[in-house]
């Protein structure tokens, strides 16, 4: 290996340099407050990510319990930890509980056992790309925050979605590993770690530092990092293994919050509301696991027992009153409008001003009172984004109106909020000419 296994031990920090002293607060991370979020972000992003030759992106949720020692250069994450308590105990005047979030993260970090959620992406290119090449997967996901991109497969608006891993985290850090299609210098692997922490004083420059850090190969002056690739990867520190192309996201301390009970029938409902269709014509599945132990499979050939399965489950755990309210108890109708065997269906392909060509399904019937009178829009990679009312009509209906050029997948787009769960022209950033062009189309 070509690093010390001193060096490869520590995380890096980059110097605070004069800037603003950063906290531990960050609402571009609390923005992602559930577990639909967090099956969003990842799932939207592999579909974009198919692999050549290969017709279906197959995702793993697992939650594993692991030995600490796995977490890598945990000795000096918890060194920063207590150096980030150390400013914050230092008054007694703070409003927030940023003092208890770190206390549960040295607690956590110093137990034998953690638990971390392994989000696994298979058949897809994995994370390639050079450390510099800002056009690529790689640059997108680690090297920058906050930039806007564009593919036919995927929008991504805001640049923003990693921090709904980090959210999870009790420790606030998260690691990769990813065997990608585009070999450097012959290897064709990475491991690197991300956390979104807090300023505090390097425990070994004893300098301030910035709040994101690195697992990661520092530069000899300390002015920038690089990832582990091939080689210099320490194998041993990596819970899962892989020799297929893809991605590996561990979630360092998944389940220490009080509000992830329930955690797998809460992403098994978001992952159904928002990936139904695409899951229909076979762009993608779902497994999740706890332990060893499958809980859910969603896939083609068992997606209306799926939606069964987990409406029951939902009811049993959650309450019904919780499924009525949530967003999965509408796939049931959606579902209908893809059933090519129902006579009271109707097919639209409408040209829509600034949307471009829109195709809308409408299921109807009068004797169906499950029906929710609601139709949703889903755009690119076959995700939904929101449902609608228009009221009630003649008959209980509900309909799906699917984006297909790309004018109206960017225009979407610029529409959504950071999660992907709203649609609203007031989050449009291009000023009012476009906001009103949003508005119209939205309308129509």
């Amino acid at each position: 290996m070509s690093q010390t296994d001193h060096e490869k031990k520590e995380w890096f920090f980059p110097p605070l340099n004069g800037g603003e002293f950063q906290g531990f607060s960050d609402s571009s991370t609390n923005n992602f407050k559930t577990t639909d979020n967090l099956g969003r972000e990842s799932a939207q992003n592999s579909i974009g990510a198919l692999r050549d030759g290969c017709k279906t992106v197959s995702m793993r949720y697992t939650l594993k319990t692991v030995d600490t020692k796995l977490f890598p250069g945990r000795e000096n994450y918890l060194k920063r930890l207590i150096a980030a308590r150390n400013f914050y105990s230092s008054s007694d005047k703070w409003t927030g509980d940023e003092l208890k979030k770190i206390d549960k993260a040295i607690s956590t970090i110093k137990q034998d056992k953690i638990r971390v959620l392994v989000i696994s992406d298979f058949n897809t290119t994995g994370l390639y790309g050079k450390e510099t090449s800002e056009v690529d997967p790689y640059f997108k996901f680690f090297k920058s925050q906050n930039i806007s991109t564009y593919t036919d497969m995927s929008a991504g608006t805001y640049g923003e979605g990693k921090n709904a891993f980090i959210n999870f985290s009790t420790l606030r850090a998260i690691t990769v590993y990813s065997k990608h299609i585009h070999p450097i210098n012959g290897k064709e692997d990475l491991y690197v770690g991300r956390s979104k922490l807090c300023s505090h004083n390097d425990p070994s420059e004893k300098k301030v530092t910035q709040k994101v850090g690195y697992y990661a190969i520092k530069t000899p002056n300390n002015d920038g990092w690089s990832s582990f690739r091939g080689n210099e990867i320490d194998h041993s520190l990596i819970p899962t293994k892989r020799n297929d192309y893809g991605t590996d996201i561990y979630v360092w301390g998944f389940n220490d919050r009080d509000d992830l009970e329930f955690w797998d029938i809460k992403l098994a409902m978001g992952l159904m509301y928002a990936f139904f269709k695409a899951v229909r014509r076979e762009k993608i599945k779902f497994e999740i696991f706890d332990e060893d132990k499958l809980i859910y499979k969603f896939e083609r050939g068992n997606i209306y027992e799926f939606q069964k399965i987990i409406e029951e489950d939902c009811i049993e755990k959650l309450g019904p009153e919780y499924w009525e309210k949530s967003d999965a108890s509408l796939v049931k109708g959606y579902l209908r409008c893809s059933d090519y065997h129902k006579s009271n269906k109707k097919q639209i392909t409408l040209k829509v001003k600034h949307f471009g060509n829109v195709d809308l399904t409408i299921y109807s019937d009068k004797e169906d009172k499950s029906l929710k009178n609601k139709y949703c829009i889903m755009r690119k990679p076959l995700m939904t984004i929101q449902s609608f009312s228009r009221g009630d009509s003649g008959f209980p209906y509900q309909a799906v109106c699917e984006i297909n050029d790309s004018e109206g997948n960017i225009l979407l787009s610029k529409m959504e909020d950071v999660t992907h769960t709203e649609l609203n022209a007031k989050n449009v950033k291009a000023g009012r000419n476009e906001q009103d062009k949003c508005r119209y189309a939205l309308a129509h």
